[in-house]
């Protein structure tokens, strides 16, 4: 494969070509790996300065937000616990009504997504 870099400054070109069978001009198939997070490893994370929860087989760090949680102490029902109920649906493990019953926002849901830690793990 051919590499050629065209760089103009000032009226400058410079042409470089490289032989180099690593280098792919698609980028868009390069992908992340996604951290993948055991259950036992949540539960290690279950307090208030130092909470994980899962959401939808996702694992997210809440820790930082927990103090400013409007719900007040309830986000405390999710360290190191599976929270797809209590995010959700506002339910608890026995499906009582938490907060006010409904569920999060839209907003919320986008404003979760910035405490991803990885992927639940199926090990």
């Amino acid at each position: 494969m051919v590499l050629v870099v065209l760089l103009v400054v000032g009226g400058v070109y410079i042409n470089s070509s490289s032989q180099d069978s690593d280098v792919t001009s698609d980028l868009s198939t390069t992908t992340e790996e996604v951290r993948q997070v055991t259950i036992d490893q949540v539960e290690d994370h279950n307090s208030e300065d130092d909470c994980w929860t899962i959401v939808e087989d996702k694992v997210y760090d809440i820790t930082s937000y927990v103090p400013r949680h409007p719900g007040g102490d309830e986000i405390l029902r999710a360290c190191g616990e599976d929270g797809t109920s209590l995010f959700l649906e506002r339910r608890d493990e026995n499906g009582r009504a938490v907060g006010s019953g409904t569920a999060h926002s839209s907003s919320a849901q986008s404003q979760l997504e910035q405490f991803f830690v990885g992927n639940l793990s199926s090990n």
